[in-house]
């Protein structure tokens, strides 16, 4: 007689297994080359010595954390932080031409965007401990 556990059928991964073991970065690109973008566009048009300095600047950090969530997730979340700063000081700062201003703003909201999003799945429940 066959063994029981030979005559099951194969079940199918959930999208949920499978979310769990699929890593995939492309948000962590996305702010990489907006980081990448902002740098540049700091020299591109006419800002401010503060604004400049401040975008530059910015621009530099946020696609360091980008590289830096390549290997740590949680690192994503600087780019979170960065992203609410460049937005308020770009408020603050004066601003020569307002294509930099927009500029500096659109891309503060899409940093922001795509650091929240995970590159893998990452329950939003608190984890189980195992009992000692």
């Amino acid at each position: 007689m066959a063994n029981q556990e030979t005559l099951r059928p194969v079940t199918p991964r959930t999208p949920t297994q499978a979310a769990r073991e699929e890593y995939n970065p492309w948000a962590r690109w996305v702010n990489l080359a907006l980081g990448v973008w902002l740098f540049f566009s700091a020299f591109i048009w006419a800002h401010t010595d503060a604004s400049r300095t401040n975008t530059w600047i910015v621009g530099l950090l946020i696609a360091a954390a980008a590289v830096g969530a390549f290997f740590w997730s949680p690192a994503r979340y600087i780019n979170t932080a960065l992203s609410v700063w460049l937005f308020f000081s770009t408020l603050v700062i004066e601003h020569v031409s307002a294509a930099s201003l927009w500029n500096n703003l659109i891309v503060a909201v899409a940093v922001f965007i795509f650091s929240l999003i995970p590159s893998r799945f990452e329950a939003w429940r608190p984890r189980r401990r195992v009992p000692a």
